[in-house]
């Protein structure tokens, strides 16, 4: 089973990123995400909100790798460490994260 910090993604057909929040217009905007040089929408934002959550969206592959990360050292340190008992909780929520960012509908 592949451990949840060497999860890259969202999912195998994820945009790796970086993503960007653009506004078009009020309450109007999308996500692109750079990548090679290639800007590609990964979704349009029309709604109330669309800014603020326009920007959450595209902070979502470094949040996943922040998570990731801090898993890996996590399990590095391992559970019965200090910063592994500490921490457990926050590392469970770390790994159902990943988890349901990885989740294929």
């Amino acid at each position: 089973m592949e451990s949840p910090h060497s999860m890259r993604g969202p999912s195998p057909e994820a945009s790796p990123g970086p993503w960007e929040f653009i506004t078009i217009a009020n309450d109007y905007g999308k996500v692109i995400c750079h990548e090679e040089g290639i800007h590609d929408t990964v979704c349009v934002l029309d709604y109330d909100n669309a800014a603020s959550n326009g920007r959450l969206i595209a902070a979502a592959p470094d949040l996943l790798s922040a998570l990731q990360s801090f898993v890996k050292q996590w399990e590095a340190c391992g559970p019965n460490s200090n910063f592994g008992r500490y921490f457990s909780n926050v590392r469970d929520a770390a790994v159902a994260a990943i988890t349901k960012a990885r989740l294929q509908s």
